[in-house]
């Protein structure tokens, strides 16, 4: 299973961007990586696997783009842009 946490923050009467009022919300997901990687075992070649199963921040970031691929075809956000430099992967839609 994951834990799944949500935070708010910012005014939505103060900030516009694109015309519409834009409150932040930060989604923090905690999962067993073992558990991540059996959800992604059908996106990924055998030898994809075996890469991300060596190589947590790989794994880290090929879940952040299926979650955000999942936000944006079936929940209707639109992509705005992504970071994956930094520790904390950051994705703005």
């Amino acid at each position: 299973g994951a834990e799944v946490r949500a935070f708010t923050s910012g005014n939505p009467a103060r900030g516009r961007a694109y015309g519409v009022a834009v409150p932040e919300i930060d989604i923090v997901v905690s999962a067993d990586p073992t558990h991540l990687l059996g959800r992604l075992d059908n996106s990924f070649s055998q030898s994809g696997r075996s890469m991300l199963r060596l190589d947590r921040r790989k794994l880290q970031k090929a879940v952040v783009r299926a979650c955000t691929d999942q936000l944006v075809s079936k929940a209707g956000f639109k992509f705005r842009r992504s970071a994956f430099r930094s520790d904390d992967p950051k994705v703005t839609l």
